[in-house]
């Protein structure tokens, strides 16, 4: 079964994205610049303990690859390569970009509580903080180890000076990748979070129900007209592909407009060696900002009186 094709939707007059209005309190920026600040020099310091935990896993690793190449041979010596990428994947790129998701995801959780729907300023403090916590890093490698280096320590296994050109590359990306983490996880969770302006507070979870494909058609005449045809909408959800999950973000007071997604769901057969496999894929078709008068139709119609077996 190949990929149905749903009705193009580009450009349509009812599509309206979800715009963050901007406002930030100045008490929520300075909540988060200030307590972003401590959880940043929180993270470099815990950072910099934990990155010998890093270093020690990495090692222990090469000590039994090492032990295996030795009577493994050349199927050895692949092995240790293919460790010693994944070892810088997870543990050398992992380990910065987990310390920046920390810092990124506390300035989220600031700006939630304190109502800030600025992602550029969220990304902006973020950032700053996220240059906090590898500056604390920076500053108890130097007075501790008496060096510069990466926060995942790994240069230690091959005895890399800390004075090394090298070293200062690896550096360089190391804080790119954690400052820029911090910045892009708190900038990007503010832009995603719908805020309901009338409301004053942030949209609910989205509720979520899957339908026949065959809805496709009379959703997209209700989303143009404004009218829901609640006998025409299929209220029977049969497990057959392919189909359509709908999702529903309602805002809390019924003045708030809603958020609805769509995502096509199918599957594809393919004849690999003599044997047929299905895979599963999936497609988000659009999303939407729908009027309150409307939402609540929907709401009703297709959230309310259908319930996905």
């Amino acid at each position: 079964m190949s990929k149905p094709q749903l009705p193009s939707v580009k450009g349509a007059a009812w599509l309206r994205h979800y715009k963050p209005s901007g406002i930030c309190p100045p008490d929520a920026a300075l909540l988060m610049l200030g307590l972003g600040a401590l959880t940043g020099a929180a993270t470099g310091a815990v950072g910099y303990y934990g990155g010998y935990a890093t270093s020690f896993l990495g090692g222990l690793g090469f000590v039994l690859l090492v032990a295996i190449g030795r009577c493994g041979g050349c199927l050895g010596l692949i092995a240790g390569l293919i460790y010693g990428l994944l070892v810088i994947a997870v543990l050398g790129f992992g380990y910065p970009i987990l310390l920046g998701g920390i810092v990124g995801y506390t300035i989220w959780l600031i700006a939630k509580k304190w109502k800030c729907r600025n992602p550029i300023w969220a990304g902006l403090i973020a950032f700053a903080c996220g240059a906090v916590a590898y500056g604390i890093f920076a500053a108890m490698t130097l007075l501790l180890a008496g060096g510069i280096h990466e926060t995942s320590y790994l240069t230690k296994l091959i005895e890399l000076p800390s004075t090394s050109g090298w070293m200062y590359l690896i550096v360089a990306v190391d804080a790119l990748l954690l400052i820029g983490t911090s910045a892009l996880v708190a900038g990007s969770m503010v832009s995603d979070a719908p805020f309901c302006e009338e409301c004053q507070t942030w949209y609910h979870k989205p509720v979520s129900r899957d339908y026949p494909i065959e809805i496709a058609e009379p959703l997209i005449r209700a989303l143009e007209t404004g009218f829901v045809e609640g006998p025409e909408m299929p209220t029977v959800s049969a497990q057959t592909f392919p189909r359509l999950y709908l999702s529903l973000q309602k805002c809390p007071c019924e003045r708030g407009s809603f958020r609805l997604s769509t995502t096509l769901h199918w599957q594809e057969t393919k004849v690999e060696k003599g044997q047929t496999k299905t895979e599963a894929k999936s497609e988000a078709w659009f999303t939407t900002m729908v009027s309150p008068d409307l939402g609540w139709k929907l709401d009703k119609v297709l959230f309310e009186a259908s319930k996905a077996p």
